[in-house]
């Protein structure tokens, strides 16, 4: 409900794609895979180069079973210098995501 409240208030904000980007992780983080991949388009349709994005979206397709997508997504963070970005970790789940789309 917040969420609906700041886009409503702000619907041009800068920064709208990280507002998209975090409710698309907390549906994630709800087992709502497919309302997390309606809310990290809306991300990515507002800022094409968002590697955290892109990132974000591989893991949702890896929750809806299409690796493929997964692997075109994370190819494109990597490509937009994903790991230069200062919100990002390596991580465990990084890794296991590097290694599946070699």
């Amino acid at each position: 409900m917040d969420y609906d409240k700041l886009l409503n208030e702000f619907p041009n904000q800068q920064d709208l794609h990280i507002l998209y980007n975090n409710r698309a992780n907390l549906y994630r983080e709800t087992n709502r895979p497919k309302e997390a991949l309606v809310e990290i388009e809306k991300a990515l349709k507002s800022n094409r180069n968002y590697a955290i994005g892109y990132f974000n979206r591989a893991f949702i397709h890896l929750d809806l079973g299409d690796e493929s997508n997964a692997c075109k997504d994370l190819k494109k963070a990597l490509s937009l210098n994903l790991q230069k970005d200062p919100h990002f970790e390596v991580d465990e789940d990084f890794e296991k995501l590097k290694s599946l789309c070699k």
